[in-house]
């Protein structure tokens, strides 16, 4: 009887393919399990920026005395002028890729946030009723799938004035 101590050529080319066949299925799961949290992360951020968006624009609404344009001038606009007091005011400007909020005192800014808008989305703003009773609207049309192509959805924040 012959004592064999190792393996035969044969045994390590099967244990070597296998090893080979289960790290590439792996580092495929792997690749693919990335995306997914990645996409899930810009989702998520998505989120919370028009969350933290439509927060800060309805406080602003609720706690203007008036607007510029005024509610005379009804429909769409690049940008709105939130007045709380003669030297206080809050100013939202539309932007390609993002909505821009200017806080400023006695004409010079105090504190900017810039919100960045989805992929393919387009942003407006509406100022609507009565100027005593006036409603400030801002429309979020987000585009659905890669690259803004796909159905639309609409994210609107309405707010009234005061």
């Amino acid at each position: 009887m012959i004592n064999r101590r190792g393996l035969s050529l044969i045994e390590m080319v099967a244990a070597i393919g296998t090893m080979t066949i289960l790290a590439g299925l792996s580092v495929t799961l792997i690749s693919s399990l990335l995306r997914v949290e990645r996409l899930e992360r810009a989702s998520l951020v998505q989120q919370n920026t028009l969350a933290r968006l439509s927060r800060e624009f309805r406080q602003d609404v609720r706690a203007a005395q008036s607007t510029e344009p005024s509610g005379a001038d009804v429909g769409p606009v690049a940008s709105i002028v939130l007045k709380r007091s003669a030297a206080d005011s809050i100013e939202y400007q539309i932007k390609d890729d993002s909505i821009v909020r200017l806080r400023r005192h006695a004409d010079k800014v105090v504190h900017t946030d810039i919100f960045k808008l989805p992929s393919g989305g387009t942003a407006h703003l509406a100022v609507s009723g009565n100027p005593g009773q006036a409603v400030v609207s801002l429309l979020i049309d987000r585009k659905a799938g890669k690259r803004g192509e796909g159905n639309s959805r609409e994210f609107r924040v309405d707010a009234r004035l005061g």
